[in-house]
């Protein structure tokens, strides 16, 4: 459990995490950046643990007493810094109670006292600036891990005084493999999965065991397949997508992929760089339907769409501009 065995790529940021623990002189500070499922918590975890290992250097035993109570969640000299209940943020409180409190005192037995701050770029401004007194001046044994997903959410003052590790997406071929060879996952599901989570094991994983994925497709798949005819039914189309809110960049996402897969078999007539060849029957069918300004037209107005959502754009409108861009007939109504 939480071994650098089990970090799949980030070759470079693995072995400069390991010479640091090897030496036992790590940086106060670190922030492991990317994409969720990336697997920046399995190396942040992975870091700490070997930090603190007894037995070996570079990487963690799993054997000593540091290693067991750190899978046991139980580690006394590891604090795992958290929002308040139900809070969406870490708060000034938050820092100030688990961090500036607890660093006043010395580790309890280990070399290092460890603070592991998941979604980093939670932390309100507040509590930035609050955790920075402690970057400013930090005590020899104290370490910050900080896991983020967007690294600008950071203040400027709080980056200058952390080291920024960012972890890196996998060839689709190589999250493949990974996914039929190690975990034993079936070359159909594998395919889908891979093509999907944009090089990333860790999401490939979590889309394996989500079951509102495979309706996502089916709603992505109707929506390229439904004929509108008139605005009327447009609008309704639109109106249905409301039921995908709070999963609509996943839902724009898959479309993405599967028009991508259309434009490819438009220009190629092959089916040799498809990422979902499961998906070749609608593939064929729009590819021989539309031409390619046509196809190219709809793929820009995904993103568009992507785009103005991320940005708080009214989402009903965004809809219905989305699916007078899709719909078939629009242009001939």
């Amino acid at each position: 459990m939480y071994s650098f065995s089990d970090v799949y790529g980030n070759e470079l940021t693995v072995s400069y995490l390991k010479r640091a623990a090897q030496t036992k002189k790590p940086s106060h500070a670190y922030i492991i950046s990317g994409a969720a499922g990336s697997g920046k918590k399995l190396i942040t975890r992975t870091f700490a643990k070997a930090l603190q290992c007894e037995e070996t250097y570079g990487a963690p035993c799993g054997k000593c007493v540091s290693c067991r109570t750190f899978d046991s969640m139980n580690h006394p000299d590891i604090i795992y810094v958290t929002s308040a209940a139900n809070a969406k943020s870490i708060g000034v409180d938050d820092v100030r109670a688990q961090v500036l409190d607890k660093l006043s005192e010395k580790p309890f037995k280990y070399r290092f006292k460890i603070f592991i701050i998941e979604k980093g770029d939670t932390l309100t401004p507040a509590a930035q600036n609050a955790l920075l007194k402690a970057l400013e001046e930090p005590a020899l044994y104290g370490v910050f891990l900080i896991t983020a997903a967007n690294v600008g959410k950071f203040l400027p003052t709080v980056l200058s005084r952390i080291i920024v590790l960012k972890t890196k997406p996998l060839p689709m071929v190589s999250v493949y493999n990974y996914l039929t060879e190690k975990a034993g996952v079936p070359e159909k599901d594998a395919s889908e999965a891979s093509g999907y989570c944009e090089g990333y094991i860790g999401k490939a994983l979590s889309l394996l065991n989500d079951e509102e994925f495979a309706q996502l497709k089916l709603a992505a798949e109707d929506i390229i397949k439904n004929t509108r005819e008139t605005y009327a039914g447009i609008f309704e189309a639109a109106k249905e997508l409301e039921a995908y809110k709070p999963r609509m960049a996943e839902l724009l996402s898959i479309l993405q992929i599967m028009y991508r897969d259309i434009i490819i078999y438009k220009a190629t007539k092959s089916e040799k760089h498809l990422i979902w060849k499961q998906n070749i029957n609608c593939t064929k069918e729009n590819a021989s339907k539309f031409g390619m300004d046509i196809l190219l037209k709809k793929m820009n107005a995904i993103t568009y769409t992507m785009d103005i959502l991320s940005k708080n754009a009214s989402f009903a409108i965004s809809a219905d501009v989305l699916m007078m861009d899709l719909n078939p007939l629009a242009e001939e109504i």
